[in-house]
């Protein structure tokens, strides 16, 4: 997902007002105070707030899109005249994109409200795009405390991509997911829609270290999951 949430092909472009167009300025000062003070930080600051800024908006467009749906019922009441659904009013009226209505409702809805509340803030200052990745997991159940563990400490959005490769398979939609199951006994389970097939055999007690290593890495790298 782009850092822009509403980069998308029906993103609707906005007229700036005249304060935020002379807002603009404001990154040619910082670059002036940086190159006058001598010391690159002071721009490298300014940037920094710029990322966190636009990481809260995405945020928090997320959490307003979830409440306003969850309000619609009510809402729309008051709106004369009008049976739309909320994500075409929505679209209507604040130009945002059908597609990415539901996929900020759903990452804030299915995935930040189901995960443990130790770990939420830290899952909440993930990127919008990684989030995304997790809703068909989040909503089916599929990630354990390990799981949201891990997505918590992840660094960034390929991370996360690992953690839904681990839990889903390589194929990431509810669809057509296939998730692989390494068993105590060795033998290998393919997991799709909630029907199990052995689809093989890999020894879990390796004696031969070249054998061990080749198992672990064959694990590792198709994202099979460990039970």
């Amino acid at each position: 997902m782009p850092s822009n949430p509403l980069d998308h092909p029906h993103s609707q472009g906005i007229i700036l007002t005249e304060g935020e167009w002379e807002g603009l300025s404001e990154t040619e000062e910082a670059i002036e105070t940086s190159l006058l003070s001598g010391d690159p930080q002071v721009a490298v600051a300014y940037g920094r707030d710029l990322v966190r800024q636009g990481f809260m908006k995405g945020l928090k467009l997320a959490k307003f899109l979830f409440e306003f749906r969850e309000g619609w019922a009510d809402t729309k009441g008051q709106v004369k005249g009008t049976d739309q659904r909320v994500e075409d009013f929505v679209f209507f009226e604040m130009g945002v994109p059908v597609e990415t209505f539901t996929k900020y409702t759903d990452a804030y809805g299915e995935v930040l409200l189901r995960s443990p509340e130790k770990y939420r803030r830290m899952i909440a200052g993930k990127p919008i795009g990684g989030l995304i990745l997790l809703i068909a997991a989040a909503r089916e159940g599929q990630l354990e405390e390990g799981d949201w563990k891990d997505i918590a400490f992840s660094h960034d959005k390929a991370s996360i991509q690992e953690v839904v490769r681990r839990v889903r398979g390589y194929q990431t939609s509810a669809k057509k997911g296939i998730t692989i199951h390494w068993m105590e006994a060795g033998n290998l389970v393919a997991w799709q829609n909630d029907i199990g097939v052995e689809c093989g055999f890999l020894p879990r007690d390796a004696a031969d270290p070249v054998a061990k290593a080749a198992i672990e890495s064959i694990i590792d790298a198709r994202g099979i999951v460990r039970r």
